[in-house]
């Protein structure tokens, strides 16, 4: 399923094709705008296509000027692709709004993906909104299905599923591809939505995201096919997420580059990776079945904000003697199952060690981490780190939190470096230094980790180390909280929350 906070600033997928811009009219190569079919054009002798697309925009000028919103409305996709014309989204904003005040439907829709993604005007998604809601109204399929995705997010109106339903399938009833594909996900997620409700476990702050596609009862075989059929599946942003964005499809293999892809961007902390290496454990797929492993893993994708992770975590401990062979290899003095036993306490999950009779008290989980990190255990140290960053059962204390990840990153660690990198850049002050951390943030992005990802979105909110950008950094926070970044939904949020309008139709009730 598309997320609602993916397809938003993916909506090109909807209303037109792929097009090169210039820098000038907005950061992304691609041009969502909603386009008409060519407006006739007079018989006229061309010495180039460079020429007629010049001459013709001319003409649309002269129409435009003259009040016909079929000419403005072209004129604005003209300026937002530079066809005839050097590209400027701010113009092509100009015409749009020209043209929808007259009632185009398609230029308030365009308006629309302008304002959400601050793109030739200022970010606004709450004017983004009410330009969907008018396009809806007004039968686009289009609109219908963006209308849709704002209900079931709780970001901009309040998550209401009925109305995410009614508008997503009266998309798809339409006619809208995208509303058909995204569906089912949505039907699922409002039945998930219910349920908590209904147990008083909803937490309203969970944004939709992409779900792993690996079945819970599939065989080692089947899971395999799963495994690669999702790695090849995976759309751009995924497969950054996965560490396969260098690859090539014929190299997408589970006992070969493709494993070795997972593995660096598990160490990069991807919460997708994560979760899939430990259903790759679970399942014995590329070696032997290990349920330690694979509660190890889950564990980390948890940490990172995994929920479908979190449900595969509870799922396997529900298996019989799953915590007690957890328990006796930690006994044992295995790292891996320490660090793994004491992080179930910090995630919560104390009421099923509490009824396997493996539930420790806190200052034994302490003691049992702190004995992992004693072996060296990377993803020891890093957990201790987080505690003690948090006072997390210690007393707080960033800077022995920051000794266990430089530990860590000695040891090779490109999480605890890109950790170290997050705190250091909202304090570094020499310009060079910052330079150098960006660097390793960029490089940690591409490489599938979350937290670049939201320090990235830091950078471009308080313009550390590049100019500021908050339509950037909405994008970026966008990417990450449908990721399960809890930070990331975080910043989002809080960013919503400055530019909330006083209309009743915007108010979101208070997060408990």
């Amino acid at each position: 399923m598309h997320s609602p906070l993916r397809v938003l600033t993916l909506v090109l997928l909807l209303v037109c094709g792929t097009v090169d811009l210039p820098l000038k009219a907005q950061q992304r190569i691609d041009s969502p705008v909603f386009k008409r079919p060519p407006l006739p054009q007079p018989p006229l002798l061309h010495t180039s296509d460079v020429l007629e697309d010049i001459w013709q925009t001319f003409l649309l000028s002269r129409k435009a000027n003259a009040g016909d919103p079929i000419s403005q409305h072209e004129l604005g996709v003209r300026y937002m692709i530079g066809k005839g014309i050097e590209a400027d989204s701010g113009k092509a904003a100009y015409w749009f709004g020209k043209a929808a005040a007259q009632n185009m439907l398609a230029s308030r829709f365009n308006l629309g993906i302008l304002s959400f993604n601050g793109w030739g005007v200022t970010w606004n998604p709450f004017e983004a909104f009410r330009a969907f809601r008018i396009a809806a109204e007004g039968e686009m399929p289009e609109a219908e299905y963006i209308l849709g995705l704002f209900y079931a997010e709780n970001m901009v109106v309040p998550i209401d599923y009925s109305k995410a339903l009614y508008w997503v399938r009266k998309a798809a009833a339409s006619g809208s591809s995208a509303a058909k594909e995204a569906l089912p996900e949505l039907e699922r997620a409002a039945v998930r939505y219910a349920e908590r409700r209904a147990t008083g476990t909803d937490t309203v702050h969970h944004i939709p995201v992409v779900p792993i596609a690996l079945s819970d009862t599939s065989t080692a075989a089947q899971g395999g096919a799963i495994l690669q059929s999702a790695m090849l599946g995976a759309d751009p942003d995924m497969r950054r997420a996965l560490g396969l964005a260098k690859l090539l499809d014929s190299e997408l293999q589970l006992d070969s580059v493709g494993m070795h892809a997972l593995r660096a961007a598990a160490d990069v902390g991807s919460p997708e990776a994560l979760a899939l290496l430990g259903r790759c454990a679970e399942e014995g797929l590329g070696g032997s079945r290990d349920d330690v492993d694979a509660i190890a893993s889950y564990v980390r994708a948890t940490r990172m904000g995994s929920p479908r992770a979190e449900e595969l975590l509870q799922s396997l401990l529900k298996k019989p003697g799953i915590l007690q062979a957890l328990k006796n290899r930690a006994r044992r003095d295995d790292p891996e199952a320490m660090c793994a036993w004491s992080a179930l306490h910090a995630l919560g999950f104390e009421g099923m060690l509490f009824q396997a009779q493996a539930l420790l008290m806190p200052s034994q989980t302490v003691q049992l981490l702190k004995k992992a990190a004693d072996r060296e255990y990377v993803p020891a140290l890093i957990e201790l780190g987080l505690w003690y960053f948090a006072g997390r059962w210690v007393n707080a204390d960033a800077a022995r939190a920051l000794e266990l990840w430089e530990k860590a990153a000695s040891l090779g660690s490109r999480e605890a470096e890109l950790r170290i990198v997050a705190v250091r850049l909202r304090e570094e002050t020499d310009s060079a230094a910052v330079a150098r951390d960006l660097g390793v943030v960029r490089r940690g992005m591409e490489d599938g980790s979350v937290l670049a990802e939201v320090t990235l979105g830091y950078c471009y909110e308080s313009g550390r180390g590049v100019q500021p950008r908050v339509a950037e950094a909405v994008r970026l926070y966008r990417v990450a909280a449908r990721r399960g970044s809890l930070d990331a939904y975080r910043a989002l949020r809080r960013l919503h929350d400055e530019r909330r309008p006083a209309d009743p139709d915007f108010a979101i009730p208070e997060e408990e």
